[in-house]
């Protein structure tokens, strides 16, 4: 995992099934900060209260049926460099 900073939020970068994902440092759950949890198989486990979520769909994997959800960015890599852009974000001319 690593942390990047974009505008005033952090993402953690990684790769999930060969691709590389991103999601805010913040467990949706509780603010606890998601670098301090544990990342396996493509999900996140919070070391605060054992929330986990798919880091490519940002979906709570336990427990189930939980609501909410990872706030995730979209990656892509251009001209060797990862660019990193908020999901939420309204895209230009939308």
């Amino acid at each position: 995992m690593v942390v990047a900073q974009v505008g005033r939020e952090k993402a953690i970068i990684t790769r999930a099934g060969g691709e590389l994902a991103a999601f805010s440092n913040i467990c949706p759950h509780a603010a606890a900060d998601l670098r301090k949890g544990r990342l396996a198989r493509g999900q996140i486990k919070c070391h605060e209260h054992g929330y986990t979520f798919d880091v490519r769909s940002g979906r709570a994997t336990w427990p189930e049926g939980e609501g909410c959800r990872l706030l995730r960015f979209e990656v892509r890599v251009q001209d060797g460099q990862i660019m990193l852009r908020p999901a939420w974000e309204p895209r230009a001319g939308a």
